[in-house]
């Protein structure tokens, strides 16, 4: 499934989606290739809290079987999501 950065700069069919905190004061959605080094890490979104975060990841599983046949998720702006 391709998905395009928040700040529409990256385009990516990553294997791998997840969330982190660990860098700064916001939860970001980064993905990641399997079997690929920590170079390829690119950060997707950035929210506020991490149940933001959660619920667009939420929302990207439920979207994966309808964009299997094409298509790309465009990652919301913090604001755009409800806590």
């Amino acid at each position: 499934m391709w998905i395009r950065s928040q700040d529409k700069e990256v385009l990516t069919n990553g294997d791998i989606i997840y969330y982190c905190h660990k860098y700064g004061m916001y939860t970001e959605i980064r993905c990641g290739k399997a079997g690929i080094s920590d170079d390829y890490d690119l950060v997707l979104a950035a929210y506020s809290t991490k149940e933001k975060a959660l619920k667009v990841l939420d929302e990207i599983q439920k979207l994966i079987y309808d964009y299997q046949l094409g298509g790309v998720f465009q990652m919301p702006q913090d604001d755009e999501v409800e806590a």
